[in-house]
């Protein structure tokens, strides 16, 4: 039997709470980090213009809705694991946002796999255009918000 109080004793509050919570205050640089770019079982390899979308115009999009909106943060991080929190990145390093480009229709919104932290975007991938990519992204995560408020 574990006394959990004597184990955690001698750690840090700030250490503690680190490991066994985390934390529902991120910027959007912390949640950048976690995006990781995955080829689909499909995707024989990532193009140039999906690389450019996933280095440039996803965290474009990202830090601006974050200034646009206090809320689009845990939003998103929300839509894509389904956690109202995001892991503490020291306690979990290899915790991933992996983005997936498919084949679906080029106007699809934006998915989610929130059983693998999976965000879906068209391999067309709206032609790199930041305003309609925008525009689907956040109807996504507002249809989704919707629909989980309902059950």
């Amino acid at each position: 039997r574990v006394d959990m109080n004597s184990m955690v004793e001698f750690m840090p509050e700030e250490a503690f709470s680190k490991i066994v919570f985390a934390t529902t205050k991120y910027d959007s640089d912390e949640v950048i980090q976690c995006l990781a770019i995955e080829k689909s079982y499909k995707q024989q390899e990532i193009t140039r213009e999906q690389n450019q979308f996933f280095t440039e115009v996803l965290p474009e999009v990202i830090r601006e809705q974050a200034k646009e909106n206090e809320d689009f943060l845990a939003d998103f991080v929300k839509f894509c694991t389904a956690m109202s929190y995001m892991p503490d990145l020291s306690a979990w390093p290899d915790f991933r946002i992996r983005v997936y480009f498919e084949r679906m229709d080029p106007n699809s919104f934006p998915s989610a796999h929130t059983c693998v932290n999976g965000l879906n975007i068209p391999e067309s991938v709206y032609s790199n255009n930041r305003k309609i990519f925008t525009s689907k992204l956040l109807e996504s995560i507002l249809l989704a918000k919707d629909a989980f408020s309902q059950v």
